[in-house]
């Protein structure tokens, strides 16, 4: 009888141990980074926590995913906000005339891939959610450069 109180309070203290997160700091992932100085030219070593692994998203290690388009219209290409927002989700716009020479087919497959690797990073309705906050900047700052705006339909009618 002792002995099944025992393994009792063993798996409830388990239990209660592991859902409180004392395990956490032992689970929690460290990544070693070694590159070289931009100042000195040595060779430095940045140990990163799992929790800080965003605030690594330097300009030079930042890699966005191209999605081609054959027109700038509503993208606010040069908004600092819409810029953000493309950071934010780690992907932005390139611009192919169709003039430069890019078959369908290609065009076609890198961006299917593109949007592919985008909607597991950023999950479902990420595109629907990055044009609201692109709408949000475009309300914000007052561009609506290369975009149509619907702004319906007037009759005119002359009078004698």
């Amino acid at each position: 009888m002792i002995q099944t109180d025992t393994h009792l309070l063993y798996w409830i203290t388990l239990c209660c141990f592991l859902l409180l997160g004392g395990l956490q700091p032992l689970a929690a992932q460290q990544k070693k980074i070694k590159e070289k100085s931009m100042m000195t030219g040595k060779e430095i070593t940045i140990t990163v926590d799992g929790a800080s692994k965003e605030s690594l998203k330097t300009p030079e290690r930042y890699s966005p995913t191209l999605l081609f388009t054959r027109d700038g219209d509503g993208l606010l290409l040069g908004n600092p906000c819409a810029e953000e927002v493309m950071r934010y989700y780690e992907f932005h716009y390139e611009i192919v005339p169709r003039q430069q020479g890019i078959s369908g087919s290609r065009y076609f497959f890198h961006n299917t891939w593109a949007n592919i690797k985008l909607f597991f990073k950023n999950g479902p309705g990420w595109k629907r959610k990055m044009r609201k906050m692109i709408e949000r900047c475009r309300i914000k700052t007052g561009d609506f450069v290369g975009f149509k705006v619907n702004i319906g339909t007037f009759m005119l009618q002359e009078t004698a």
